[in-house]
């Protein structure tokens, strides 16, 4: 079997990065997946929520050549 060097970045990202990068609180993001402003893959375990990362670029960029804000 060869061997598979491991990634370095996760699938799915926190919150609080995606509300970074955004630029708004993690409410603010909850809300915006929960109205479909924001439309990305959720992961949720406990009291954790994940955003899967390919979906959230997608969403960014899109948001950027849009010209949208939170």
């Amino acid at each position: 079997m060869p061997y598979a060097a491991p990634t370095t970045q996760s699938d799915w990202i926190k919150l609080t990065f995606a509300a970074a990068e955004l630029g708004c609180s993690p409410g603010t993001v909850k809300n915006m997946i929960k109205d479909g402003r924001l439309k990305v893959r959720v992961i949720r375990f406990d009291s954790f929520i994940r955003i899967n990362r390919k979906d959230f670029e997608r969403a960014l960029a899109a948001r950027v050549t849009a010209g949208l804000s939170t």
